[in-house]
């Protein structure tokens, strides 16, 4: 969910055409299951978050706070 805040995952989310501030979070499988999601490290605790649109991939890290640590783009 903090992610749907994050300016990257929106610029991402809108240059596909997908508004993240109006529909429906749910509307979205990577918020509401751990299918994109993989431990990358648990200590320190890593996650990479793969968030597909577009056929497209934005994949971010991010720590136990979920402050992001890394965004990368794949086509």
């Amino acid at each position: 969910m903090n992610l749907l805040d994050s300016a990257p995952v929106l610029t991402f989310f809108s240059e596909r055409g997908v508004d993240l501030t109006t529909e429906p979070f749910w509307t979205h499988p990577w918020t509401v299951s751990d299918v994109h999601t993989t431990v990358v490290s648990e200590e320190p605790l890593r996650a990479r978050l793969d968030l597909p649109c577009g056929g497209d991939v934005l994949s971010v890290t991010v720590d136990e706070t979920l402050d992001l640590l890394d965004v990368e783009r794949r086509d």
